[in-house]
């Protein structure tokens, strides 16, 4: 626990290499540590390692399927990468976890703005 609490203060430092080293240390000594592993994906995103970070929050969702937070956070790297299809089915994947993961909707209706798909962004604001 000492290793994931030292990582969180080493990415608010914005220190993100050393956090993710961290990171690796606490999963090293308990590799189902799923929050290690999905605090590693946030410092790896925000590193802009995204094909490192889709691969952590897949191992984050095979350990836990009904992680809604990883399948968003998986469908905001989608996003970020201009996959925005691949993006809308993880945030569908989001609300079939949790339906009330607003967020989740607004994401979805921006992607489908980007795609300019202005009939579907105006539908699922609706819901």
């Amino acid at each position: 626990m000492a290793l994931l609490k030292k990582g969180i203060c080493y990415n608010v430092l914005n220190m993100k290499d050393e956090a993710v080293n961290c990171y690796n240390g606490a999963i090293k000594l308990d590799p189902k540590n799923t929050k290690a592993i999905y605090r590693k994906s946030v410092c790896l995103s925000d590193s802009k390692k995204f094909d490192q970070t889709i691969s952590s929050l897949n191992k984050v969702i095979e350990k836990e399927p009904n992680n809604a937070l990883a399948f968003f956070k998986k469908g905001n790297v989608f996003n970020d990468i201009n996959k925005l299809d691949t993006s809308i089915d993880c945030y569908n994947k989001t609300l079939r976890i949790d339906p009330n993961f607003l967020e989740a909707f607004e994401k979805i209706g921006n992607c489908f703005m980007r795609l300019k798909e202005y009939e579907q962004a105006i539908e699922i604001s609706t819901k």
